[in-house]
């Protein structure tokens, strides 16, 4: 089981069934035949619907109240990163894509350092 929180709400997405990824898989491929060609403001709202919908058939198995639209309406551009996460998850947990191993966290930037601070000092 997949969780995600969206919209300030938490949901549970199922892995995937073989009926369940039938009607995801013409999504999928246009969010992959889309991935890196999105140079529109439409274009990216479109393939945010796609993941939606995907995402969407997931959620229904958990909670069949909620529809793609109802999703839609109650998202933000803000909720994007949490939508591509969970389609990855929910690809691994559905056998569509290696679980693999975690990658390491980026070491985080240093803030506020200034030029000087790595120089050494004098004694003169």
């Amino acid at each position: 089981m997949v969780s995600v929180t969206l919209a300030g709400r938490s949901f549970e997405i199922a892995p995937y069934k073989l009926g369940a990824l039938r009607k995801a898989a013409p999504h999928i491929d246009a969010i992959n035949s889309a991935a890196g060609d999105i140079t529109t403001i439409a274009g990216m709202m479109e393939s945010a619907a796609e993941l939606v919908a995907v995402l969407a058939i997931g959620i229904a198995a958990t909670d069949p109240t909620v529809t793609a639209d109802t999703l839609l309406d109650a998202l933000g551009v803000d909720d994007l990163p949490a939508l591509y996460t969970a389609l990855t998850e929910l690809l691994r947990e559905s056998g569509l894509a290696p679980k693999g191993e975690a990658t390491a966290p980026s070491e985080p930037a240093t803030v506020g350092a200034s030029p000087s601070s790595s120089e050494t000092s004098s004694a003169n």
